[in-house]
């Protein structure tokens, strides 16, 4: 059995000291003692790690899609990054990029000023979740879903939007959301004073607290998939 994460740099391990050292995981493999990679020590699984610093939904639903389709018997672990980062392919290159609230080019301050809606953000992002959440469902994949954006959940204010679509998502998608404590990953951090660099990222005291926390919800719940 494997155990493979997606997500974004609070997936990957970005900052963590170990990442300086060589390692065994397969796909992104920099990614090393994170608290996906320590569950998946715990429970004696191989580790994949396909997460990737600054990403956003779109892209990790990408990697989470194309590894459902694979003969390969694994528990996912996802944690969805903020909502307002964009993914788009650029036609130049067709490569992959992410526009991000803190950038300062020109196509960051077009995106931001003119295409930018916080409901419109946040039915994309639901319908990226749900699709996920559908298809490794209907794959009998096991999974653990996190989020870093609890504004996904907000309510919509009916007089400017048909609140409608989203809440069928939102009711949909809310069961499958596992929160340390009822936080994300950086606000239980800060709240439990866990080290923190000065780019948010929560460092290898987090990480270990935070796999020991998951350990015991996999344990308690006896989710499909992580047993010894």
């Amino acid at each position: 059995m494997k155990l493979k994460s997606f997500g974004c740099s609070f997936i990957y391990g970005s900052e963590l000291q170990v990442n300086l050292k060589e390692n065994n995981c397969i796909g992104n493999p920099l990614s090393y003692d994170t608290w996906p990679s320590l569950v998946a020590d715990h429970y004696q699984f191989e580790f994949e790690n396909y997460a990737w610093p600054g990403i956003g939904n779109l892209r990790i639903l990408e990697q989470v899609l194309s590894q459902s389709e694979l003969e390969d018997p694994a528990f996912f672990i996802i944690g969805w990054t903020w909502l307002d980062r964009f993914d788009f392919i650029d036609p130049l290159d067709e490569t992959w990029d992410t526009l991000r609230p803190g950038g300062d080019t020109d196509l960051h301050k077009i995106h931001y000023k003119h295409c930018y809606h916080q409901y419109h953000t946040m039915l994309t992002n639901a319908s990226y979740i749900s699709t996920a959440i559908s298809v490794l469902n209907s794959k009998n994949i096991p999974f653990c879903m996190t989020l870093m954006d609890n504004t996904l959940f907000d309510t919509i204010d009916p007089n400017w939007q048909d609140p409608y679509a989203l809440r069928i998502l939102q009711r949909s998608m809310k069961p499958h959301i596992t929160w340390f404590d009822d936080m994300d990953f950086l606000s239980w951090s800060r709240k439990n004073n866990y080290p923190i660099s000065e780019a948010w990222h929560p460092l290898e005291e987090a990480h270990i607290a935070a796999s020991k926390y998951m350990i015991k919800v996999f344990d308690t719940q006896n989710t499909s998939g992580l047993t010894r």
